[in-house]
């Protein structure tokens, strides 16, 4: 579940940014796959295993998900319009499911008394397989407050090594 969404998150992040930038095929593209993965977390957490069919099964598990999708895919109105209404809803979305999809990463940070650096968490075993979204899922759960970031001072005047840990009311 981490994993997804993790991947969630990074092509929700970088569809809003396309979107942001006025590159509104990009933004489809990555929101689709967002609504993928979310999806997929949706039918992970219903106990079941993600088929090859994933809107098949998330329009029997969660139909809002699956009209989120065909609304973006079908509707007549302009795309700018379409992706403007999918980030308000999928904002919303991806919120009431933040923590259930961080669990994993909060139990393996509280695993450990102190913090963690950015290169004991990608090297952690349980870690690996997030890959190239572990840093973009650590800065939303930052920006969201379930975890805390330590700056420690480097040698180099004014450059930062960047700690983790679980913010103490998530404990």
């Amino acid at each position: 579940m981490g994993v997804e969404f993790a991947k969630l998150i990074r092509r929700y992040l970088d569809g809003k940014s396309f979107f942001e930038n006025g590159h509104f095929l990009d933004a489809y593209n990555h929101i689709v796959h967002s609504l993928h993965h979310l999806a997929r977390l949706e039918i992970i957490d219903q106990g079941f295993y993600p088929e090859v069919t994933v809107w098949n099964q998330v329009r029997m598990i969660r139909p809002e998900i699956f009209k989120l999708y065909e609304e973006l895919v079908t509707s007549h109105e302009s795309l700018e319009k379409r992706l403007e209404l999918l980030f308000l809803a999928s904002e919303f979305l991806i919120h009431s499911r933040t923590q259930l999809g961080s669990q994993h990463i909060v139990d393996i940070l509280n695993g450990k008394d102190g913090y963690w650096s950015i290169s004991e968490l990608s090297q952690h075993p349980d870690l690996k397989y997030y890959s190239v979204d572990l840093e973009v899922l650590l800065e939303y759960l930052v920006e969201k407050n379930v975890i805390q970031v330590e700056k420690v001072e480097t040698k180099g005047q004014g450059i930062f090594h960047r700690y983790y840990c679980v913010m103490q009311e998530q404990l």
